[in-house]
């Protein structure tokens, strides 16, 4: 099953191969005049309702839609999708070109092609429009066909539809790829051989594991765009552009850094890897608010992978959400890659009116038994947690530190004129490792609130230099 795209930034596009359905050769250009068309015109048929016109009003879609689906940069228009250009479209079912070969069937789906150009600037009446040189080859079409699917790698991993489809519960799939190299969005879209149907499903963003690049038993080789460890199925939704690009770069990464510890891939550091990649604005855990260009986009990619952050079950990450005290704890917990010590002291269920079930909050036990937290009594005379107040950069800041094991320094002077108190070690001990600033004027704004994307950052800041020292 073939379909040619050759490339997402150009304006040439192929569908075909003896066995396809759908064969689509798109390229044209409004910069360049159009170039002769030595050929027979087609039968109107073929496509006189593909595109609104006098001899057809009741086509489904105007001549302005069928452009500007494909509307790339510097005039170019990319014709692809067969909702709105089935004139363009081939079908090339191994039982309706039988004794032909596959390189003859594909001159006749450029031929449909021509056709198809040849309509647009007759019958439509756009005669500037024209087949762009992209490819600088003889006929103007791409070197080879985009194939949809091909012979796939027995890797390390396999990907399934299991894997890229949302569980019931949430719109994300299960779990968490920790080893991600790339995320894809499109849905299972598989186009048959032999008849007229195609599979659909729909999907969510979903992860790419490194394991699928990498083969079960060869060395020296990575796989990337349609021949990694994938099924069948998943295939329809690995196969587009923007995810074997994305694989494709990721590969490039493994062999890279293969070479330069002369290093088989499989023995890869997934993580020496993946920072290249986000290094790069390479995006390995989707979300819709987070793009390439946000200030903490590599920590936040880099938590959410390790599990210590997460979203919203419609995968938006709210980075300028305000953390509570809660947040800030179960982030930190979940930070920790050391299992915490068991819990020394028997707390008690009823100690806080505003908390009465611990047993429902573990994380909270924890809090209090590694002394991350404290309550307090309140002037009704109940003892207090608090534990959904909002969190402040002083708290935040102890919680962290405290939870990787870092003290505070034994100081009661502080470099900021607003930090005093408990804070000052915590704050002066942060200063130190360089994850946090002052304000101007020597503020250091210790009760200020936190958002979830400065917690990222500062998080990330503090894992790294602990990471740093073990290393040592």
């Amino acid at each position: 099953n073939t379909n040619t795209n050759t490339n997402t930034n150009t304006n040439a596009n192929i569908n075909s191969n003896t066995d396809t359905q759908n064969t689509n050769t798109n390229s044209i250009s409004s910069r360049t005049s159009p170039p002769p068309v030595r050929m027979d015109v087609n039968n109107k048929k073929n496509y006189i309702c593909s595109v609104k016109n006098k001899s057809c009003w009741s086509a489904k879609f105007t001549f302005d839609e069928l452009v500007l689906y494909g509307l790339m940069p510097n005039g170019k228009i990319m014709i692809n999708w067969p909702q709105n250009n089935w004139g363009n479209d081939f079908d090339a079912y191994s039982d309706k070109h039988e004794g032909l070969t596959r390189k003859e069937i594909l001159e006749k789906a450029k031929d449909h092609s021509r056709g198809f150009l040849y309509f647009i600037q007759t019958e439509l009446g756009h005669n500037t429009y024209g087949m762009y040189n992209e490819f600088g080859t003889p006929d103007r079409f791409p070197k080879i066909p985009y194939v949809r699917e091909s012979r796939r790698l027995k890797g390390v991993e396999r990907l399934m539809e299991q894997d890229i489809t949302p569980d019931q519960r949430i719109t994300r799939p299960l779990g968490v790829v920790e080893d991600a190299i790339a995320v894809g969005d499109y849905p299972i879209d598989i186009h048959f051989c032999s008849q007229k149907s195609h599979v659909y499903k729909k999907t969510h963003a979903f992860q790419i594991p490194y394991g699928v690049i990498v083969p079960e038993k060869m060395d020296g080789l990575l796989a990337a765009e349609k021949n990694i460890s994938v099924s069948h199925i998943a295939n329809g939704a690995t196969r587009l552009q923007p995810t074997v690009m994305s694989v494709g770069q990721a590969a490039g990464a493994a062999a890279s850094i293969s070479a330069q510890h002369n290093i088989q891939p499989r023995d890869v550091d997934i993580e020496e890897l993946q920072k290249a990649l986000l290094d790069s604005g390479n995006m390995l855990f989707y979300y819709k608010d987070i793009k390439a260009d946000h200030y903490a986009f590599e920590e936040i990619n880099k938590l959410s992978l390790e599990k210590v952050l997460r979203g919203t079950k419609d995968l938006f990450f709210e980075p300028k959400k305000i953390l509570t005290r809660a947040d800030v704890l179960r982030i930190a917990i979940a930070s920790r890659k050391e299992p915490w010590p068991p819990i020394k002291t028997e707390i008690s269920k009823e100690i806080f009116a505003d908390l009465p079930d611990l047993e429902e909050n573990p994380y909270v036990k924890i809090g209090l038994d590694q002394g991350l937290i404290s309550g307090h009594k309140a002037a009704n005379g109940n003892y207090e947690i608090n534990i959904n107040k909002t969190a402040t950069r002083a708290e935040t800041i102890k919680i962290f530190l405290q939870a990787s094991d870092y003290k505070p320094l034994d100081t009661a002077d502080s470099s900021f004129q607003d930090v005093e108190g408990w804070s000052i070690g915590w704050i002066e001990k942060a200063k130190e490792l360089g994850v946090v600033e002052g304000r101007e004027g020597g503020d250091f704004q210790p009760k200020r609130t936190v958002s979830k994307a400065e917690a990222a950052r500062m998080l990330t800041k503090i894992l790294e230099l602990k990471s740093e020292q073990k290393s040592k």
